[in-house]
């Protein structure tokens, strides 16, 4: 596999946990009804989402079950934000869209494998 896909692979892993890290957030802020910051994060969020279906379609194998119900929960969040509907964000971040997220990256691990298996991410720090 080319050094070109292998990192776009390793980006798709790393998205989805940022992804999920940014859900979690965004259940808490749906929780206590703040809704400009939900907005802010949800918005990340379909970005993200956006991403990752886009790198997974260059991919040899169909994760478009995975991805299409991923697009329709975002769909359907978004109609609930537009009418202010917190209860029913809550039901499809914990009951749809979030076990979705996990789904997607386990089966993304079990189909190309694990990319951060032997990855060391080093930090560099400016010390003037």
């Amino acid at each position: 596999m080319s050094t070109q896909k292998e990192k776009q692979l390793f980006q798709v892993q790393n998205i989805l946990d940022t992804l999920q890290e940014a859900t979690e957030h965004f259940a808490v802020l749906i929780k206590n009804k703040e809704l400009n910051q939900s907005i802010f994060i949800f918005s990340s969020i379909v970005e993200g989402c956006q991403a990752v279906i886009n790198m997974l379609n260059t991919v040899d194998k169909d994760f478009t079950q995975h991805t299409n119900k991923l697009e329709n929960y975002l769909v359907m969040i978004a109609k609930y934000i537009e009418q202010g509907n917190f209860i029913k964000i809550s039901e499809i971040v914990q009951f749809s869209f979030r076990p979705q997220l996990v789904k997607l990256k386990q089966e993304f691990i079990e189909t190309i494998g694990d990319q951060q298996k032997n990855e060391i991410i080093t930090i560099g720090v400016f010390n003037s």
